[in-house]
């Protein structure tokens, strides 16, 4: 479910494509097994980073309240509402 949910987002399907058109005018894709150790490269890569944040995550969450999690929790809510009342007044200010 969640490799479908990044393969669908946008702009995860545009970075991808400017990091393959990167290598490919760098020349780092040139034969197929250059192109496999590329790809391979990526996978290993992104699921490092993914690992680091999830041990990282875990490490902090043993550290942190229910009250500082309810508050990071009202933040991050916080946030994303607010991020969505611009969205709408720069689109209804940009349609008239």
């Amino acid at each position: 479910t969640s490799l479908a949910a990044t393969a669908s987002n946008p702009l995860t399907i545009a970075s991808w494509a400017a990091v393959f058109a990167a290598a490919s005018t760098a020349g780092i894709a040139s034969t197929t097994g250059s192109a496999v150790a590329f790809v391979g490269g990526v996978g290993l890569g992104s699921m490092a980073w993914v690992t680091l944040l999830a041990l990282g995550v875990a490490a902090a969450r043993s550290r942190v309240g229910p009250r500082l999690l309810k508050t990071l929790d009202a933040a991050a809510g916080t946030a994303i509402v607010g991020f969505g009342g611009l969205l709408a007044w720069r689109t209804l200010r940009e349609g008239s």
